[in-house]
């Protein structure tokens, strides 16, 4: 009988944190797709800012570029 309970004590146990590390996956996982949507975000946006560049220094010639401190063009003029 002792041994039963034992047993059964330790189903629920276990049941519990198993219970406990699935939901800090789930949470993980929630956390994981925003970051995922984030940096897909921002590399979209970097990927039009690039082709803005190039289209700028396609029609400069010669040109005056002054860059900020993140390297992005912030003044570009013809000469």
């Amino acid at each position: 009988m002792i041994i039963a309970v034992v047993a059964l004590v330790i189903l629920v146990l276990g049941g519990w944190f198993a219970a406990q590390r699935i939901r800090t996956l789930q949470s993980q996982l929630e956390t994981d797709a925003r970051e995922r949507g984030r940096l897909v975000s921002q590399l979209e946006a970097l990927h039009w800012q690039r082709i803005a560049h190039l289209q700028m220094l396609d029609g400069l010639g010669e040109a005056v570029l002054a860059l900020n401190s993140d390297r992005r063009i912030i003044i570009a003029n013809r000469r």
